[in-house]
């Protein structure tokens, strides 16, 4: 039983792995143009705009007010992108050829209920972490699904939160190992890339950390978001058949 369960989220990852690298070869272009402009230019200014070190220290804002209103802006386009590759990414596994500026456009109507949900879900993971680690751990493997159930079946907050408990039981491992992979992968990418730029830049510190920063956000943002949809398609897929036309009708 062990192992048949073992071999299921192998195959799983397997399948969810190979469907985000056939969304990054179709835009990977899109994807990567997009992820620099939006995340990794404002990653950039932030690392060298001349001012004190910006630090969140509770809830006071310690630094210069631009470090600050920076800070603001590069997260909220990076939430912003990261809807927007999480729409076309769910039309392009629904068999659905959309344009990715279309998507772009769209993205932003989603923005409000996005937050919220986001808002939603931190809120029960932070409540576990509270609590333990692992109740946190969970809350944010249940709620894993959340937004790309919103996004790709075009559900309320109550019914997105239902809808990715349902898909995750009976699957919180492999979405766990995928999640920490999504955390470990750009640090990985951070530490790499740091050693690397500071060898080639020694007397620029400054700029090789900039350089670093930008690269590792913008990466893991266009990675991202296609992982994301692929673990929902692929999961559903597995749990209720084929991709539903559900998935392809919201695109239509």
């Amino acid at each position: 039983m062990a192992s048949a369960a073992e071999g299921w989220t192998w195959l799983y990852l397997g399948r969810v792995f190979g469907s985000a690298a056939d969304l990054l070869r179709d835009r990977f272009f899109a994807y990567g143009l997009a992820a620099s402009l939006l995340v990794g230019v404002p990653v950039a200014a932030y690392q060298i705009v001349p001012a004190q070190e910006y630090r969140l220290a509770g809830l006071t804002l310690n630094g210069s007010p631009l470090g600050a209103a920076l800070l603001l802006a590069g997260l909220l386009l990076a939430f912003y992108l990261f809807v927007a590759l999480l729409r076309d990414s769910l039309a392009l596994l629904g068999d659905d050829r959309p344009r990715f500026r279309d998507g772009l456009v769209e993205a932003w109507a989603w923005m409000p209920r996005a937050l919220a949900l986001q808002i939603v879900t931190s809120f029960f993971v932070l409540a576990g972490f509270v609590v333990l680690i692992v109740p946190g751990i969970i809350a944010y493997v249940m709620l894993f699904l959340a937004l790309p159930a919103m996004i790709g079946e075009r559900l309320g907050m109550r019914a997105s939160l239902r809808r990715s408990r349902e898909l995750s039981r009976g699957a919180r491992w492999p979405l766990f190992l995928l999640a920490l992979l999504l955390f470990l992968g750009p640090e990985v990418l951070r530490w790499l890339l740091g050693r690397i730029l500071l060898l080639v830049l020694p007397s620029s510190p400054v700029a090789a950390t900039a350089a670093t920063e930008a690269v590792t956000a913008a990466v893991a943002s266009m990675v991202g978001a296609p992982l994301v949809a692929a673990a929902f398609v692929e999961l559903r897929t597995a749990k209720e058949g084929r991709r539903s036309d559900r998935l392809q009708r919201v695109f239509e």
